[in-house]
């Protein structure tokens, strides 16, 4: 959903051509101010530089929390590492996301106040530590849309062989393609 290659592509540029194009432009041999000119140049560079390293590093995706009839992207900021149940959900800093399951035990009545609770906390249910747990792949059903399939695009409409998932993401949501064929994501 995020486009990390984009966002390094930007901060490259702006590090790479953003001090090329400012030299030129302020250096004039023997000008008075030269190093303070020069010196702000270097801030700038290294603050974009930190700025965008940062930005990256803060909205990497960490978790994909099948919750529902849904699969939700959640990064780094939205889940306590420290709450979790389960030590082998753990990330590291450079970790690839893990995709976990959000499971939410007890009566319907629990269940109702649980949800209510975590509206009033203002933190959905599903981005909750204490509720996940390692996800375990269920058979294909799980994967059946519940909406229009006249919604896809036709060359998706046969029910038999595709299915889908819904992702949820803060800035997008996307419909996941299953070949159910040969198991494997194809759009």
């Amino acid at each position: 959903i995020d486009d990390l290659s984009t966002a390094i592509k930007v901060i490259l540029c702006v590090d790479l051509v953003m001090g090329p194009i400012l030299t030129p432009i302020l250096y004039k041999p023997g000008k008075n101010g030269l190093w303070f000119d020069m010196s702000i140049v270097i801030v700038l560079q290294a603050s974009a530089l930190i700025y965008g390293s940062w930005a990256i590093y803060s909205s990497r995706p960490a978790y994909l929390i099948h919750y529902g009839d849904s699969f939700y992207l959640a990064d780094h900021n939205k889940v306590d590492q420290n709450a979790l149940v389960d030590s082998t959900l753990k990330l590291n800093s450079f970790d690839r996301p893990k995709i976990v399951s959000a499971i939410i035990t007890g009566s319907p009545e629990e269940k109702i106040q649980l949800a209510l609770e975590s509206l009033a906390e203002g933190k959905p249910i599903q981005f909750q530590a204490k509720f996940l747990k390692p996800y375990q792949i269920m058979d294909s059903e799980q994967f059946k849309l519940p909406l229009n399939q006249q919604l896809l695009p036709l060359q998706y409409q046969d029910t038999e062989r595709y299915s889908g998932f819904h992702v949820v993401h803060h800035l997008a949501d996307t419909i996941v393609i299953v070949d159910n064929s040969i198991g494997k994501i194809i759009d």
